[in-house]
């Protein structure tokens, strides 16, 4: 726990100063005036950068000047405000309160106000109308002190969550009517007297939580068991995260809880065939050059790991088939894979593709989803030269320069030419729908986008969706004119280049499989590239930010 000064410095939200020394029962007899009120640097009402908290411009006080309560506002923003309003300028002292509340009360040095059991999500901070802080002085410069304690839990992987439920274990009044006295070192004391409640819950205003830190005021005292976190998600399912041990929250002081999501995870991997290691950093392939081959692959089980490569444990994990476009197997429990029931390879040296909803959780709060491809490559031992890995896993965003592990026996590299000619395609995995899959010919195409992409930077081209220019080598000669294409085949090494910020559309970055039909030569002539009937799908483009 860390004290308010540190933490957020009088997490007091621009407090009202109040005159309680009398009781309020002679509001007629007051003669207002015009007045103005200084709240210091310890008065603040949204956490900053390292704890700070600073007023918000509108915030709004109570002044209690032993005849009413009287609401003074700021238009100021920062450490530091001034808070005009009306109020009786003889008082012998003030008495101030914030948030600004119209049902607050001020009798003997005493103020009465209500914390609130259903407070605003605010990421980073905490509701400005729960965090009380009160004020005692004898002139118009104000000294706020937090009244009451904060309980931040850091929500960590969880994506759905709508409300966040704290109660104390062994069911201490958390909230409600609070009297806030002031010690003989001035500093406030609360105790719940009046309409109190077990629980305090906070939601966003709308939506669902975003990944982070929020602050929860709640009442000080001590929480001899701890705190039971109860989250909820948008289908209205809940989870209980009891914290136990004692919690002896004093005011201004914060009590952190971190909670992580038990089933997030980042990816799913089925690892390759191909004898290539590390599984995460080659994943997700297969080559079979013959039905046979295809079907003695067998099971290949999943791997669940987070973002450094570390195992996530799997709890009702399940697979679902989302797309496919060879009937080549089924998933099994534990979102494994089977290759099996494959009679035929009908179209030999091309690429096969089934996307796979993996989930961990099942159907707990935090059940976390996420679409995968498995890639298959027909390859057939005739052509001159493959590739392994035969699907790049390349970040759209980043682009780079992807060495494919290409092997040609028998034929060098300088009579080995090689480069994509036509029938393109494209799968989004998950992309927005506005990335919708198909050939470049296709009108609204992602595959059209892009090759709008590189017709715009290459003036003097006319626009053609079955031209190869925006995926080649040979024609895009010179430097300058290779940073045009999408990505192209290197001559001479057979690299895999994808041009950064190439692939994006409608605001967002490809996160699919691009395809398409090579042809080659091993005679050198690169002008028989085109024509030549030697045509091969050897590699597929993954696309992917996670890459």
């Amino acid at each position: 726990m860390k004290k308010f000064f540190k933490a957020m410095t009088m997490a007091a939200v621009a407090l009202a100063a109040v005159s309680c020394a009398k009781e309020m029962d002679n509001t007629e007899s007051a003669v207002l005036s015009q007045m103005s009120f200084t709240a210091g640097h310890t008065t603040r009402t949204v956490l900053a950068e390292g704890y700070a908290v600073n007023w918000v411009a509108g915030n709004s006080i109570s002044i209690f000047d032993g005849a009413g309560n009287r609401q003074f506002s700021t238009t100021d923003s920062g450490a530091s405000a001034t808070f005009t309003g009306t109020a009786d300028d003889t008082a012998p002292e003030y008495y101030a309160l914030y948030p600004y509340s119209g049902s607050a009360t001020c009798s003997a040095g005493v103020i009465t106000t209500t914390l609130s059991s259903a407070q605003t999500a605010v990421k980073g901070t905490f509701d400005p109308e729960a965090g009380i802080s009160v004020a005692h002085s004898a002139s118009t410069s104000l000294h706020f002190l937090n009244a009451c304690s904060m309980v931040a839990v850091n929500l960590q992987k969880y994506s759905d969550i709508v409300s966040v439920t704290l109660s104390g274990l062994n069911n201490e009044d958390i909230a409600g009517d609070l009297s806030i006295s002031f010690d003989g070192d001035g500093k406030p004391v609360a105790t719940v007297v009046a309409n109190a409640s077990k629980t305090v819950t906070l939601a966003p205003a709308a939506g669902v939580f975003e990944e982070g830190i929020y602050y929860i005021v709640v009442a000080p005292g001590t929480y001899s068991a701890g705190f039971n976190i109860q989250l909820k998600d948008s289908k209205n399912r809940t989870v209980d995260l009891p914290q136990g041990g004692s919690v002896p929250l004093t005011r201004a002081s914060i009590k952190a809880y971190t909670v992580k999501n038990p089933y997030w995870f980042y990816r799913c991997i089925w690892g390759n065939n191909l004898g290539l290691t590390p599984a995460k950093d080659y994943a997700n392939q297969y080559r079979a050059s013959e039905a046979t081959d295809v079907n003695t692959l067998g099971t290949i089980a999943s791997t669940l790991i987070d973002e450094d490569g570390n195992t996530v444990a799997k709890v009702s994990a399940a697979g679902e088939m989302i797309t496919k476009n060879n009937n080549i197997g089924s998933i099994r429990s534990n979102a494994g894979y089977t290759f099996q029931n494959v009679t035929s390879i009908t179209k030999p040296n091309q690429l096969g593709i089934m996307v796979i909803r993996v989930t961990n959780g099942g159907e707990n709060v935090g059940a976390t989803s996420v679409l995968e491809p498995i890639f298959v490559s027909y390859l057939q031992s005739s052509s001159a030269i493959s590739f392994a890995p035969f699907a790049i896993m390349a970040n759209p965003r980043t682009g780079g320069t992807y060495d494919a592990g290409a092997t040609h026996p028998g034929v060098t590299s300088d009579n080995l030419l090689i480069d994509w000619r036509r029938t393109f395609n494209y799968y989004n995995i998950g992309g927005p729908s506005s990335h919708v899959n198909g050939a470049p010919s296709v009108t609204g195409s992602f595959l059209e986008q892009m090759w709008h992409v590189y017709y715009d930077a290459a003036p003097g081209k006319t626009f053609n969706t079955g031209s190869k220019d925006p995926v080649s080598w040979y024609t895009n000669s010179g430097m300058a004119d290779r940073e045009k294409p999408l990505c192209y085949i290197h001559a001479g090494d057979y690299k895999i280049v994808v041009n950064a910020e190439k692939w994006k559309y409608d605001g967002a970055y490809a996160n699919g499989a691009f395809s398409g039909q090579m042809t080659y030569v091993t005679d050198g002539d690169a002008d028989g590239i085109n024509g030549s009937s030697n045509q091969i799908f050897p590699i597929w483009i993954w696309f992917d930010e996670r890459f």
